[in-house]
């Protein structure tokens, strides 16, 4: 799997269960969200992300960082609704095995 295939099936599910149902007239329940290319204040990119409906409800992030001009490491985390990572699983340079644990994480709560 290229990272464009991954890239582009973590978007597609991010997409899919990011959707909020909303009465007409409300406003969105959950304002934040990383946006895929966004860059986190640690410096990684964000790939993907999606709400996990749980209490308190928070998000899973698929991000990269850059580790020299053509290498890359790729995180997922849980962040809170104020943006803050933790709980962090690292996956080198596979973006299948990412791509595996961001759409299985959030199923897990």
């Amino acid at each position: 799997m290229t990272y464009d295939e991954a890239a582009s099936m973590a978007a597609h599910d991010a997409g899919a269960t990011t959707q909020v149902a909303l009465e007409e007239g409300e406003s969105p329940v959950d304002p934040f969200i990383h946006r895929p290319g966004e860059k986190l204040p640690n410096g990684a990119t964000i790939v993907a992300c999606r709400r996990v409906e749980a209490n308190p409800p928070y998000h899973i992030v698929l991000a990269m960082w850059l580790r020299g001009r053509n290498d890359c490491e790729y995180v997922t985390w849980a962040s809170d609704l104020e943006g803050e990572c933790y709980w962090g699983h690292y996956h080198n340079d596979d973006i299948g095995d990412a791509v595996a644990d961001y759409l299985e994480r959030g199923t897990l709560s």
